[in-house]
């Protein structure tokens, strides 16, 4: 103080008052802030004895302002460095404030905006419109898309978040918000759409491709396997329905893997999905061994399959995906082997056992070893990319596609499992492949026949129209109709199936989809169109098999779909739509093994509770009342009053459900579901079904209670 005051200090004796702050530091690093207030002190006669000083600490203070001061420099440079547009208004719309930023991107000043309405500087449209009623609503609004007005009138796409702000008593004065030019974003977004429009135009395009080729190769594959079963069933001797066996197997398993060769699309979608179910391993390997054992016999190589101990007899899993890997692979070895020996084995490689989703898995490892020409190292890299050939010479021995065992190695991923080779050139390989398998008890693995058996019309006489444009299609479907005792008549276009519906009536007609001139979809639409007296079941009996088709062609006006290439199902599929043959496979599949005509441990228990006249009494009224409630239902059914059917059903489902007649609820319940999905196809079939174990209910109990009356005898 005394040395910036020194040079003056006497002014103070003249009367004068000073005050000033002064920055004192103690210390290296201490500093304090005075402000200090100097005084004379006068004498009697008026003159001035001393000067008198008051030094107050206003350190404190002196900080807080410093640190005010660098806020406001700090809050300055990122306000005048802002990329977007910070910006307040008034109420009334009134600019008070807006960054620098505003000049890059609308070429206005910031004095040019100050001052003026905001409505000046965006384009005001309905969407404007709500933000202002959502802003007064939610007092904040994000992420709302608007479009800035340029100083040359060019219109620029932005997007804001604003909010109300008040004064300290809460009330809203003003509005603030940041505007963020979105321009490169939306081209961006334009982009990505065009790429995605572009790719999905793409695999539309596959997806054609696929389903073309599906149709081209299926008809051909339609006429092997269908001949193949006629074949079969005229007089064969032990030889040749041996080799008419082989051929089938064969041909079955081809069209299985040619499914999933057509629909590649699938595959590198990632969409495939594994249908697992309860099978003996070793069921999988004779079919391998059947499909292969005649190829190696032709080349002398000893072919054999080993299953090791720790190998669970049956397992969860994916048969076609499984057998379709150990086809590839066997088919290779065969392939490059001259005399030798190919050896299949599976075995338990499980170390730490692996969650599934229904329980712990297994990791199961299968090799195929070949004592074949081998494969290099350098070669060995390349087998598993898609299309690659370890001898892509137009001259090569070795013909193939390249595609197998890429496939193979994405079906063993979705297995969750991993695939290898292991060779050496002059001495033979091992391919091998892990995957991921439950065990399977016994009870799980699901009987069915080999066969289908020919149902045989006997008391009717089906008319049925198959419209094919195709030749061999026609030839093999009317073949199979006419041997169940059908009326066939065949037409050869849509064209001529809208002839023919009008000359005569049919019961069913199975529809061609892809055609000349005239495809299914359009003949169906036009036939329906005739009104006439009674439209049979129309059937797609097409090539087409990719996913989604069957819901395409019902939606499209079919009552029904099959795939080709056609086999024997045809005759219980045309006794299904008429209600008849109810003896047939189709209807044993559907039946559950596990449900019992009565379930004696529930009568038991309401014996136990009632008395066992209760049990009687009941048994008999519900013989009584379920014999009325299926006339009921048969009277409704041929009015197609379906809400009098369901009425009957879900009552006689009750009841039966309540004395444990476990068949009887079960297809009572199963046509109730149908009705309600509005799906009646079936009805007449279920139904006859369903009357079927009704008598098989009264055989039982009176068969019971018969054997109960002589116990008593």
């Amino acid at each position: 103080i005394w040395i910036n005051g020194r040079k003056n200090i006497w002014k103070y004796f003249d009367g004068n008052i000073a005050h000033f702050e002064a920055k004192m530091r103690f210390g290296k690093d201490v500093d304090i802030w005075k402000s200090v207030y100097l005084n004379p002190i006068y004498r009697e006669d008026g003159s001035i004895r001393e000067v008198s000083g008051i030094a107050h600490d206003i350190t404190q203070r002196r900080k807080s302002e410093i640190a005010l001061l660098e806020s406001e420099e700090k809050f300055r440079t990122i306000f005048e460095s802002f990329q977007d547009i910070y910006f307040r208004c008034r109420l009334d719309g009134t600019i008070t404030m807006i960054s620098p930023s505003v000049h890059e991107l609308t070429a206005y000043e910031t004095y040019e905006v100050i001052g003026k309405d905001i409505t000046n500087y965006y384009l005001y449209d309905k969407k404007t419109k709500n933000l202002i009623r959502h802003l007064v609503k939610n007092k904040r609004v994000r992420n709302f898309e608007a479009t800035v007005i340029k100083k040359n009138g060019k219109l620029i796409p932005c997007i804001c978040n604003v909010r109300l702000v008040g004064n300290l008593s809460g009330k809203s004065t003003e509005i603030e918000g940041v505007v963020r030019d979105i321009t490169k974003l939306k081209e961006t977004t334009r982009a990505l759409q065009k790429a995605k429009d572009l790719a999905e135009q793409s695999l539309r395009a596959k997806e054609a491709f696929l389903a073309n080729m599906s149709h081209e190769i299926r008809t051909p594959m339609n006429g092997v396997i269908s001949m193949i079963d006629l074949l079969g069933d005229t007089t064969l001797n032990v030889e040749q329905a041996d080799y008419v066996q082989t051929i089938k197997h064969s041909s079955e398993t081809l069209l299985t893997i040619l499914n999933d060769i057509l629909d590649l699309s699938k595959i590198e979608a990632g969409k495939m999905k594994l249908h697992k179910t309860a099978l003996p391993i070793r069921h999988v390997l004779d079919k391998l061994y059947n499909l292969f054992a005649q190829q190696a016999s032709f080349k002398n190589i000893l072919f054999r399959y080993l299953v090791d101990e720790g190998v669970p007899q049956n397992l969860w899993i994916d048969e076609t995906r499984l057998l379709q890997i150990m086809s590839n692979l066997t088919a290779n070895a065969i392939k490059f082997t001259e005399e030798g020996e190919i050896i299949i084995r599976i075995e338990n490689v499980t170390k730490n056992s692996k969650k599934t989703g229904a329980g712990t898995g297994l990791t199961l490892k299968v090799s195929v070893q070949d004592s074949g020409i081998g494969i290099s190292k350098k070669d060995q890299q390349e087998l598993f990319k898609n299309f690659n050939q370890v001898d892509p010479s137009t001259s090569k021995k070795y013909k193939g596609t390249g595609l197998g065992l890429s496939i193979a190695r994405q079906l063993t991923r979705l297995m969750q499992g991993d695939i290898g080779v292991t060779s050496t050139p002059g001495k033979g390989s091992i391919f091998w492949f892990t995957f991921i398998a439950e065990e399977a008890q016994a009870e799980a693995i699901v009987k069915t026949t080999n066969e289908e058996p020919i149902s045989v019309f006997t008391d009717i006489t089906p008319k049925i129209l198959v419209v094919d444009d195709n030749a061999i299609n026609r030839k093999v479907v009317s073949e199979l109709l006419k041997k169940s005792g059908c009326n066939v008549t065949l037409a050869s276009s849509g064209e001529d199936a809208i002839r023919w519906v009008q000359q005569q009536p049919f019961d069913v007609i199975y529809m061609d989809i892809q055609m000349p001139k005239m495809d299914g979809i359009e003949a169906t639409r036009r036939i329906r169109a005739l009104n006439l007296p009674q439209t049979p079941p129309i059937v797609a009996l097409t090539a087409y098999s990719l996913p989604g088709d069957k819901e395409k062609f019902v939606k499209a006006g079919l009552d029904d779909y099959m795939a080709k290439p056609i086999r024997k199902n045809i005759i219980t599929k045309t006794a299904a739509l008429l209600g008849y043959g109810v003896e047939d496979a189709s209807a044993e599949v559907e039946k559950p093994v596990t449900l019992e005509v009565i379930n004696w441990e529930i009568l038991q228990s309401l014996e136990k509770y009632g008395g066992k006249e209760l049990v009687l009494e009941t048994l008999q009224e519900f013989e009584l009342e379920a014999k009325e409630l299926l006339s009921d239902t048969a009277a409704a059914m041929k009015k197609n009053d379906y809400p009098q059917i369901l009425s009957k059903l879900h009552t006689l489902k009750g009841n039966a459900g309540t004395l444990g007649l476990e068949r009887i609820a079960h297809y009572a319940k199963l046509i109730e579901g149908n009705l309600k999905e509005q799906k009646t196809i079936h009805l007449n079939r279920d139904f006859k079904i369903l009357k079927t174990e009704f008598s098989e209910f009264r055989n039982t109990y009176n068969q019971s209670m018969t054997k109960t009356n002589k116990q008593h005898v």
